[in-house]
């Protein structure tokens, strides 16, 4: 991902705890296009795929490796997971880019579980039932510890009503 080529431009080797990366400014870049809406041309001589465009976005949404903030500002982690919480359970607010719109955001069947797998891969969860001596190391491994408790709640309070 764009991540993985830049972070070191930003790290500072006798402080790393003080990564400086543009989180936000990346994500208000690429979340745009979240979902991808795309079909390619009939005679495409490039190869582009939705599926292959969607990934290489995923590549960036769900990094939340070195450049992730954990400060106050909030990292690709909580973006991410809200924006696909949103196509999960739309609220009931209007696009803020469309003045006209009056009607809330509509979800299909087929968003939620496009949403759902996108929440899975960001939060690298394995869906399988946890045993008793293996259910910490499954919230340690994932990126759930790192989740502020609000974000935490939203997601649970989204996978309720989904």
């Amino acid at each position: 991902s764009i991540q993985i080529t830049f972070v070191p431009r930003f790290w500072n080797s006798h402080s790393p705890q003080h990564v400086k990366f543009p989180t936000s400014d990346l994500f208000d870049a690429v979340a745009s296009y979240y979902p991808i809406q795309f079909t390619p041309p009939p005679n495409d001589i490039h190869g582009l795929t939705k599926q292959g465009i969607h990934k290489d976005l995923l590549s960036v949404l769900c990094f939340v490796g070195a450049c992730d903030t954990h400060g106050h500002e909030e990292g690709m982690l909580t973006l991410s997971t809200r924006l696909f919480l949103e196509r999960l359970v739309p609220s009931h607010r209007t696009d803020l880019y469309d003045e006209d719109q009056q009607e809330p955001m509509a979800s299909t069947p087929v968003d939620k579980s496009e949403a759902l797998d996108d929440l899975v891969q960001l939060l690298q969860l394995q869906l399988t039932e946890p045993t008793q001596s293996s259910s910490h190391d499954f919230i340690a491994s994932s990126p759930l510890h790192q989740m502020d408790h609000t974000v935490l709640q939203e997601l649970a309070d989204a996978i309720m009503s989904a």
